[in-house]
């Protein structure tokens, strides 16, 4: 099984298709095995002429655990940049120097970050089901919950206060 080395830690990946072709970096979110990119998927990449790696992410699937690890004054054994280096090992380990790069959810927000440190070695970025984690950006107005889940309540953020919406309440909107 290959592995690539970042600190202490080792990180599972796998490929699909050949490495001469522009390189695919698929980026997983919090708790998700490299496997949710089904290989079927990950093989449409490549008939589109792409090279296409997939990993599991720190304390994921094959990769190294940090259940054990020491932790900061806010119990985080490691942070977003961490797994951005992670990242890039994995680019290292196939001998890539520059990527697309698309993450989904929490793996959106590791792909900006590997983005943020390292531009040079990002052709684009696709950060899909994201946020920046900036509070205030990338929060979606009362009303679009609303029609998005009728008849589910949200809290939501509004100018750093919680705000119940109640979506099925009469006349929302009107």
């Amino acid at each position: 099984m290959p592995y690539a080395t970042s600190g202490a830690g080792r990180t599972y990946y796998d490929e699909f298709g050949e490495r001469t072709r522009p390189t695919l970096l698929l980026v997983n979110g919090l708790g998700s095995q490299c496997i949710n990119y089904p290989d079927a998927w990950c093989e449409a990449f490549v008939a589109a002429g792409f090279h296409v790696v997939r990993f599991d992410n720190r304390d994921v699937g094959l990769s190294s655990s940090w259940a054990d690890a020491p932790t900061d004054d806010t119990g985080a054994a490691y942070r977003l940049s961490d797994m951005a280096d992670d990242a890039l090992a994995v680019l290292d380990a196939v001998g890539v120097e520059r990527a697309h790069v698309m993450g989904l959810s929490m793996g959106g927000m590791i792909a900006q970050t590997l983005a943020i440190e390292h531009p040079d070695r990002i052709a684009t970025l696709t950060s899909v089901m994201s946020t920046t984690g900036e509070p205030g950006y990338g929060q979606p107005t009362a009303e679009a919950l609303a029609r998005t889940v009728p008849g589910v309540s949200h809290t939501i953020a509004v100018s750093g206060q919680s705000v119940l919406l109640n979506a099925a309440a009469p006349n929302f909107g009107s």
